[in-house]
C-alpha cells in the first residue's frame, strides 16, 4: 500500500483496491472494504488508521496501513449468494437484447438446459430467474450462459409442450381463437405452426416453468421440509372453477401438480393427491398447483 491519499473513493478503489486483491477481486466487497479503510480528512481520502493515529512513525504507515487493509478485507469477502447474483448480473448484462426467445446452455459443452426448447421469457428479470435455477447444476467448469436465438416450433415440439403443460386441443383452439382443427393440422404437420401462436405456447410454458420451480424450491428451503405434501387434483373444470385459485383450463393445475409431484419425490419427500375437500390442507395444495 505505497500511496496513502486519494481525491475520490472510485481513485481508491481502482488505484490501489482492486489492483491490491487481484484476479480475487469479484470475491469481495470493494465498496464495503473502501468504506472501512478510508476516511475524507476535509481535502483527501485517506487511510482511516492514520487519521486516528496522528503519531504513527512515517517508517511504520506502510507496514500498519498493510496490516489494517487486509484485515478490513477478510471482513468483507462476499458470500456464496452475493457471488451467484454477480455472476447472474453479468450473465443478464451480457445476455439480455429485449422480450423473445432465449437458449440456456452450459459453457462446457454448449448443452441446452431445457429439454423443451429455448425459453420465451417478457424481461430481464425472467432471464435471471432461469439463469440462478440453472445455477443449481453448475459446476466449476460447467456454467450456464444465455443466448437469444429465433426459434421455430416443429409440429411434433408443439403437442409435446401442449401435451406437457395439460393443455388439449381445444384449450389452445380456445384460447388463441381458431378452430380445433387448425391445431390438429399444426400438430400434423400439415401447417406450420403461425409464430404468434407458438409465443404464446412458450408464454404458458414459461409461466408454467416459473411455478413449478418456485413451488418446489420454497418447500425444499423450508426449516422443515415435510414428508408429505398435498396437492389438489381436480376431475373437472367445474371443479377447478369452483375450487382452484386462477383462471384457465384445470389441466394446467393438474400438470402443474404432477410436475411438483416429480420433482419433490426425486428429493425424498412423499407426495399424495387429494380431490377438492380431501386434503386438510386445501389451502396450501392450491398455491402449490398454479
Amino acid at each position: 500500500m505505497g500511496k496513502h491519499e486519494w481525491t475520490t473513493i472510485a481513485d481508491a478503489i481502482n488505484e490501489e483496491i482492486v489492483p491490491a486483491l487481484g484476479e480475487y477481486a469479484d470475491d469481495y466487497d470493494v465498496n464495503e472494504i473502501a468504506d472501512r479503510f478510508l476516511v475524507f480528512d476535509g481535502r483527501k481520502f485517506r487511510p482511516a488508521i492514520l487519521a486516528d493515529n496522528p503519531d504513527i512513525d512515517e517508517d511504520d504507515a506502510g507496514d500498519i496501513v498493510a496490516d489494517e487493509f487486509w484485515r478490513i478485507v477478510e471482513q468483507c469477502e462476499k458470500s456464496d449468494d452475493d457471488k451467484l447474483e454477480d455472476a447472474i448480473a453479468k450473465d443478464v448484462e451480457e445476455a439480455w437484447d429485449g422480450e423473445g426467445y432465449y437458449e440456456i446452455a452450459f459453457s462446457d459443452g454448449g448443452q441446452p438446459w431445457t429439454n423443451e426448447g429455448p425459453l420465451y421469457l417478457e424481461n430481464a428479470e425472467e432471464l435471471a430467474d432461469e439463469l440462478r435455477a440453472a445455477y443449481g447444476d453448475a459446476t466449476e467448469t460447467h456454467l450456464p450462459y444465455a443466448e437469444k436465438v429465433e426459434a421455430e416450433i416443429s409440429a411434433a415440439q408443439f403437442r409435446a409442450i401442449r401435451e406437457m403443460l395439460g393443455l388439449s386441443q381445444q384449450d389452445v383452439a380456445d384460447a388463441v381463437e381458431v378452430d380445433r382443427r387448425s391445431v390438429k393440422r399444426w400438430e400434423s404437420g400439415e401447417y406450420p405452426v403461425p409464430d404468434d401462436v407458438a409465443e404464446w405456447l412458450m408464454e404458458e410454458k414459461a409461466s408454467a416453468d416459473y411455478t413449478v420451480r418456485n413451488v418446489v424450491k420454497d418447500i425444499l428451503s423450508s426449516e422443515f421440509p415435510p414428508a408429505t405434501v398435498s396437492l389438489t387434483y381436480y376431475r373437472t373444470q367445474e371443479e377447478y372453477d369452483e375450487h382452484g385459485r386462477d383462471d384457465g383450463p384445470f389441466g394446467i393445475s393438474n400438470a402443474n401438480a404432477r410436475r411438483v409431484a416429480d420433482a419433490l419425490e426425486a428429493e425424498g419427500i412423499a407426495c399424495k393427491f387429494c380431490y377438492p375437500g380431501e386434503s386438510e390442507s386445501v389451502e396450501q395444495a392450491k398455491r402449490l398447483t398454479r
